[in-house]
């Protein structure tokens, strides 16, 4: 379509319409017109009174220069953190078997000259140190052995003997005063000096070597106790080998005691580790 003008001597159309030719702005009546081809946008636009958008601004991409500095800045130090700490958890795994590869090497010295194998009482806690109770497994009979190497007597004659997980405590006859009693406390390596007790005529009728009990049989038992007297959260505070001055014939008798933070019990047993009651 091509500009035309308005029949009968019209006013001129106030908006031309583009086509095939479109007369430039400032031409019209009493001038000379001149018509072009298809205008542009901007030639169109212009004639309307209108500006000519601005160019819209094209988003360069960004060179590898600031991808690098990305890596650096960001991703190497998430990459090393995750590697240190698969590193920390190896070298703790390590740690660990180490220290129970060695624990067997191990040994925890008694009076006199006599050891406690640390694989036979304890095992390695929390915080990868060792863990040491003269109640679990072979830890009763190493202390014994120790306290009956250390007393006077061959063998020793004890009236009561009292395991706690560090230390133990035993009351002996003077093999020369069969009516005299000394204490005895074993502690850290040493044996500490005899603490006279009061005089017993009756002594000789209460003595007993360590031979008439069995212990790996009271340790297995001491394992199970807290399950045993249902004792919630229950740990083994202390093991009491005596004789029953309320038998007859004054057997000799193992107490188990087990304590927790929601109460307490005990277990009575036999030298051989048979159960007489729970309390």
């Amino acid at each position: 379509m091509s500009y035309q003008m308005p029949p009968n001597g019209g006013p001129p159309r106030s908006t031309p319409i583009p086509g095939q030719s479109t007369p430039i702005p400032g031409t019209g009546p009493g001038g000379p017109t001149q018509f072009h081809g298809v205008p542009t946008a901007g030639a169109f636009l212009g004639a309307q009174g209108l500006e000519e958008p601005p160019p819209v601004k094209v988003r360069k991409d960004r060179n590898w220069g600031f991808w690098f500095f990305v890596l650096i800045i960001i991703v190497v130090p998430i990459v090393i953190g995750i590697g240190a700490a698969i590193w920390a958890v190896v070298k703790t795994k390590d740690a660990v078997d180490t220290a129970n590869d060695k624990i067997n090497e191990i040994t925890i010295p008694t009076f006199p000259g006599i050891s406690i194998p640390a694989s036979t009482v304890g095992g390695i806690g929390d915080d990868g140190t060792l863990v040491v109770s003269l109640l679990l497994n072979g830890g009763p009979a190493a202390t014994v052995a120790a306290l009956d190497a250390g007393i006077p007597g061959d063998p020793t004659n004890f009236v009561e003997i009292i395991l706690y997980p560090e230390y133990s405590f035993a009351t002996a006859q003077d093999p020369t005063k069969p009516d005299h009693l000394d204490r005895y406390l074993l502690r850290s390596g040493s044996l500490d000096a005899p603490d006279p007790q009061s005089n017993d005529p009756d002594a000789p009728g209460k003595v007993f070597t360590i031979d008439a009990v069995d212990w790996a049989a009271i340790a297995a038992l001491a394992a199970e106790a807290p399950r045993l007297a249902v004792v919630e959260e229950g740990e083994v505070t202390h093991i009491i080998i005596t004789r029953d001055v309320f038998t007859e014939v004054h057997d000799v008798v193992v107490r188990i005691y087990i304590s927790g933070p929601r109460g307490s019990a005990f277990i009575e047993t036999t030298p051989d580790g048979t159960i007489i009651r729970i309390l």
